[in-house]
């Protein structure tokens, strides 16, 4: 599922309160999250040192960089948060610069909202 980022109403250290397409206020158990993560990461890459959740806080991936930023979260279903892009004069001045997306407010509050819960994403950039 795709959402815009403002869908995003409230972070908390167990659960993000979003809105999906269909205005229906759902939720997303970061726990969840984090368990998929790690199953995902151990799958993926065959790590001889699997990584728990008891040293692991992922609960997915962000790309902050792209043409559309987003948060993608490791839920059952996954779900994804994009921010609608707005360019900006400096944009067209510089289009390879790669630290734009601290400019877009929603991907920034969803970040620290993360890191203040305790959570992290995997940076795609």
């Amino acid at each position: 599922m795709t959402c815009p980022i403002e869908n995003i109403k409230k972070i908390s250290q167990d659960k993000i309160i979003y809105e999906d397409n269909d205005h229906i206020e759902r939720e997303i158990d970061l726990a969840e999250c984090n368990e998929n993560w790690v199953e995902y990461v151990n799958r993926t890459f065959g790590n001889p040192r699997q990584i728990t959740v008891k040293i692991s806080s992922g609960v997915g991936w962000r790309d902050g960089t792209c043409n559309k930023p987003f948060f993608e979260f490791f839920a059952t279903e996954r779900v994804i948060f994009m921010v609608k892009p707005e360019k900006r004069f400096w944009d067209y001045i510089h289009p390879r610069w790669r630290h734009k997306w601290k400019h877009y407010a929603a991907f920034h509050r969803v970040y620290e909202g993360l890191l203040l819960a305790g959570w992290r994403t995997l940076d795609l950039a």
